[in-house]
C-alpha cells in the first residue's frame, strides 16, 4: 500500500505539472498496487494486468465488497493508460483528473475495506 500511496502523490504532482500522460501512468499503478495488496493479504498473486484485474473483480467487486463502479473505473484507467504510454496522444487534462480521482477513491476503498489495520 506504500507504493500506491508513493503513486497517487505522484500522479498529483505530475497533473499540477501539467503531465497528464505522466499522471495517468502514476494513477492506474496506485489502483494496480492496491489490487496487488488486497490479492496478497489472501495470499493470492497475478503476474498480468489482465489477471489482476479479473481476480480482483471476482473476489471483490462480484462478491459486493467493493463497488462496481471501481471495478469500471480500474478498468477504464488501464484502458487510457495503455493509449496514452502506447499511442501517444495527447490526454486531456479532464481525463487525467478523472482517473486520478478514481485512483484515490479506489485506494481509498481498498485500503479500508481489504487490508488490515496494523497492530500496535
Amino acid at each position: 500500500m506504500e507504493k500506491a500511496g508513493r503513486d497517487l502523490r505522484s500522479a498529483r504532482v505530475l497533473l499540477e505539472d501539467g503531465d497528464t500522460s505522466g499522471s495517468i501512468n502514476r494513477a492506474f499503478y496506485a489502483m494496480f498496487h492496491a489490487a496487488t495488496a488486497a490479492l496478497a493479504v489472501r495470499g493470492e498473486a497475478c503476474s498480468t494486468h489482465r489477471g489482476l484485474i479479473s481476480r480482483f473483480s471476482a473476489l471483490f467487486i462480484q462478491a459486493g465488497i467493493v463497488p462496481k463502479e471501481l471495478g469500471r473505473a480500474y478498468n477504464l484507467a488501464e484502458k487510457v493508460r495503455c493509449e496514452s504510454d502506447y499511442s501517444g496522444g495527447p490526454v486531456s487534462r479532464h481525463a487525467a483528473e478523472e482517473v486520478l480521482k478514481d485512483a484515490e477513491t479506489f485506494v481509498a476503498v481498498v485500503t479500508e475495506r481489504l487490508i488490515p489495520a496494523p497492530r500496535s
